[in-house]
């Protein structure tokens, strides 16, 4: 009996440990008073006070089927954004290595997508990113592949999404471009970025992702449990 009284203790015991914290995060993720904070860059700043945040520009490239893809394709959309090209010799493997376990950690998710601009559209054509999809296993309705008038990607890079993206100037290699993965919500503001050739970073702001897609969903009134 005793012993019984015991085990009974112990049950009762992990039972609170478990569902006690669980209902209290179910009641914060779901409480409209609960506000992921997850930070804006690049605030426009006007006599001194943030007025709001920039956002990335207009847009019009071509995706890997040949569909035309703009700004308003990412409306409503929360994005990862990152600059490759077919015949990068270097850290593009790893960045678009690391980018499919995004794909695959949001494969089921329709608000969250990746956009990859090519810095060699003159080599990188329609057909040429739609055969390096099939080859690499990317899935067209999460992931696309963008080309386009060349200095129009350069500009959306620097201007647009704040990282490097270039022809190289002294001529030891083709071509200049960031290692980062950039995040930006619904409204085009970023909101923040990570090392594209880094597993374990990749994998961690996995949840920064997923804090941002929260907070809209939140807000529309959507259960963020599945």
């Amino acid at each position: 009996m005793l012993k019984h009284n015991k085990n009974m203790k112990r049950l009762l015991s992990l039972t609170f440990l478990v569902i006690v914290p669980l209902f209290v995060l179910v009641y914060m993720m779901d409480s409209k008073k609960f506000t992921l904070q997850i930070p804006k860059y690049y605030p426009i700043i006007e006599n001194g006070d943030t007025t709001g945040y920039h956002s990335i520009p207009n847009f019009s490239f071509y995706a890997q089927d040949g569909s035309v893809f703009n700004k308003d394709s990412l409306m409503g959309k929360t994005h990862l954004a990152y600059f490759f090209f077919t015949r990068c010799p270097g850290i593009c493997m790893d960045m678009n290595e690391n980018m499919k376990l995004v794909q695959e950690k949001f494969k089921h998710n329709p608000n969250i997508k990746i956009v990859a601009y090519t810095v060699d559209p003159g080599h990188d054509t329609v057909n040429v990113l739609r055969r390096y999809g099939l080859k690499h296993d990317i899935d067209i309705k999460h992931w696309k592949l963008l080309t386009g008038p060349a200095q129009e990607i350069y500009k959306l890079a620097q201007e647009g999404y704040k990282i490097t993206a270039q022809t190289s100037e002294d001529g030891t290699i083709d071509f200049v471009h960031s290692e980062r993965f950039v995040l930006v919500d619904r409204e085009g503001v970023i909101r923040g970025t990570c090392d594209g050739t880094n597993k374990k970073e990749v994998e961690a702001f996995n949840a920064h992702v997923t804090h941002v897609d929260l907070s809209y969903r939140r807000n529309e009134g959507e259960s963020i449990f599945h």
